[in-house]
């Protein structure tokens, strides 16, 4: 059985994470290395460690409601049911978020061997999403990317690049937080958006790089 304080600390971490959603926060890392290790981290069978992330969150909005927890502990339980659904989905294979494979016909897998060829040389204007299979955010980011990618076929080069499989060219280029889209025109990088952002704003900064 997990321990009250572990609960707790995690419910804590999730909201903060969720009122803070830059970049991969505690809060997010957590729910991701949950995620990616099928809940492996506290030794205990994924569904029955689910059965409490349930419970929890449930507890969480009814004291809320008629024990006097308060909004907080109300916003807690939503978001923590919000993310058990998710998690579900996870550990039933059902993943819609960026799933494990996150390269599509429309976005290259650039890597430590191909960079130079694929971005470096390149002579367009290449978008490259700096991310990592634990990260939440960068699962969200995976939608996005894959339809600005089918938006912008033929303009710009789209790709994804793994930083746990490149740390020297994720350190070469000063990506200390992902998601990050770095933006590449002739080789030479020219700007970059780090967190969560919305597909329009994306599209303004492409567009604006475009000229």
């Amino acid at each position: 059985m997990v321990s009250w304080q572990m609960w707790f600390a995690l419910a804590v971490m999730l909201y903060v994470g969720h009122i803070f959603s830059v970049g991969c926060c505690m809060g997010e890392f957590t729910v991701s290395a949950f995620a990616s290790s099928g809940l492996a981290l506290l030794a205990i069978d994924p569904e029955a460690q689910l059965r409490w992330f349930l419970g929890v969150s449930l507890v969480c909005i009814i004291w809320s409601r008629w024990g006097g927890g308060g909004s907080l502990c109300g916003r807690i339980g939503a978001f923590l049911l919000q993310e058990f659904a998710r998690l579900r989905r996870i550990t039933a294979g059902q993943m819609k978020d960026g799933g494990s494979n996150m390269a599509t016909d429309l976005i290259k897998e650039f890597t430590e061997e191909n960079f130079s060829t694929e971005v470096l040389q390149n002579q367009g204007m290449v978008l490259v999403d700096f991310w990592a299979e634990w990260c939440g955010p960068c699962r969200r980011m995976a939608p996005i990317v894959e339809e600005l990618a089918q938006e912008y076929d033929g303009q710009i080069t789209v790709g994804k690049l793994d930083v746990d499989g490149a740390q020297r060219i994720a350190g070469q280029y000063g990506i200390l937080s992902i998601p990050t889209l770095g933006f590449f025109i002739k080789g030479q990088p020219v700007d970059r958006m780090v967190g969560l952002h919305s597909k329009e704003m994306i599209k303004q900064k492409i567009n604006e790089l475009l000229g």
